[in-house]
């Protein structure tokens, strides 16, 4: 487990990972543990920080990478409807400004913070309810980066529940609602992100040891 366990807790809560205990409920549906495709299906969308290995098949396209959480929409029969799948990608990924416009190209000739909009984008394009985002905008430019927090505001703004996980103390305050302060897998505390500071994160996320003088 890493120092904190944020990222353990959003794998869990996804269902990458069995949890230990605890639930998890989407609308007051609780969700089976371990079982992503049950949380896809009750509207649970998640970026993972390795979005290289994790989140995206390099070798695809932008297209495909946008439309495999949802492709059954584009089943006619025992084909894919290629000009359909092709106009909603291209629609979610244009949205973002993803570039350059060429979203048949494989994901590997997209810069760091492009590639990161396809998944944002394959979430859009599922219309989930709730999105787990981990270390948003790391290994991404400040062009990309604005961009990112853009559709963030967006989404939070149109109804969707967002969960980040960040090491930008001022991406959480500039974002959050409540901030959760993890160390080694549990909750040591929770701020009020519009009247916290970064020295009060920090306080909290760092344990403070007693010392004692030599007499």
């Amino acid at each position: 487990m890493s120092a904190s366990g944020r990222t353990e807790l959003l794998r869990t809560i996804y269902g990458l990972d069995p949890a230990q205990s605890g639930e998890v409920r989407v609308a007051g549906r609780r969700l089976p543990p371990a079982r992503p495709d049950l949380a896809i299906r009750a509207g649970l969308g998640f970026a993972p920080e390795e979005r290289k290995s994790e989140g995206l098949w390099l070798d695809w396209s932008l297209i495909r990478n946008t439309t495999i959480a949802d492709l059954r929409r584009f089943r006619r029969g025992p084909f894919t409807d290629r000009a359909s799948e092709r106009r909603e990608a291209s629609r979610h990924l244009r949205s973002l400004n993803t570039r350059p416009d060429a979203p048949e190209r494989p994901a590997r000739q997209f810069s760091g913070g492009n590639q990161q909009k396809a998944v944002l984008a394959r979430w859009l394009l599922r219309s989930c309810k709730v999105l787990l985002l981990d270390e948003p905008t790391r290994g991404v430019d400040v062009g990309a980066r604005s961009e990112i927090y853009r559709v963030i505001a967006e989404l939070a703004a149109n109804g969707i529940g967002i969960v980040m996980v960040s090491s930008e103390l001022a991406e959480l305050l500039g974002f959050c609602h409540r901030v959760l302060v993890l160390r080694e897998g549990h909750i040591v505390d929770e701020l009020d992100g519009a009247t916290s500071t970064e020295e009060d994160i920090l306080r909290s996320a760092v344990p403070v040891h007693s010392t004692t003088k030599a007499g």
